[in-house]
């Protein structure tokens, strides 16, 4: 059993070609789908394969930090046409939350005895990565009290930053 992690980031350009690579794991009988982005979880809504129930795992960006989210998103997903497997937390949980999110779900949900639930929980949660190293550029701008930005094709700006330059 395999789980496909699904872009973070789309772009208008990417959706058709990205809808259409589903389709085809879809017909190769995988159906399992880690999912980052809500335009992705509505195209797994939305698509018919007689027979193939899609399976979601919700990744942390999905927010899920409360039982109420839980609900939503396993009613959401609890249909002919897709299934909740997992959710993954939001980062900021606390481990008392997280355990009350588990004991609030399984007590509604005896059914659902195998939902896997993951939490990202230790470390910096990572957001944008380059695999350019910028130290030596970072260094210089620092010197000269400049901060320096990547931007991205929807011109949203993300700060560099050296941390993590040699990943």
């Amino acid at each position: 059993n395999i789980i496909i992690d699904t872009p973070h980031i789309i772009y208008d350009k990417e959706f058709d070609d990205i809808t259409e690579g589903i389709k085809r794991l879809l017909k190769k009988d995988i159906s399992s789908f880690r999912v980052s982005n809500s335009g992705i979880l509505e195209v797994l809504r939305g698509i018919n394969f007689t027979g193939i129930k899609q399976k979601i795992f919700l990744s942390s960006s999905f927010n899920t930090s409360n039982i109420l989210s839980m609900e939503f998103f396993t009613n959401l997903l609890d249909n002919k046409k897709t299934d909740i497997l997992g959710v993954e937390f939001s980062p900021e949980l606390k481990t008392s939350e997280i355990e009350s999110i588990i004991r609030n779900f399984n007590n509604l949900h005896k059914d659902k005895k195998n939902l896997l639930f993951s939490v990202f929980g230790h470390g910096y949660h990572k957001v944008m990565t380059a695999r350019y190293d910028i130290s030596n550029y970072h260094k210089k701008l620092k010197r000269k009290d400049i901060n320096a930005f990547i931007e991205d094709q929807k011109g949203y700006k993300f700060l560099m930053d050296s941390g993590d330059s040699l990943n």
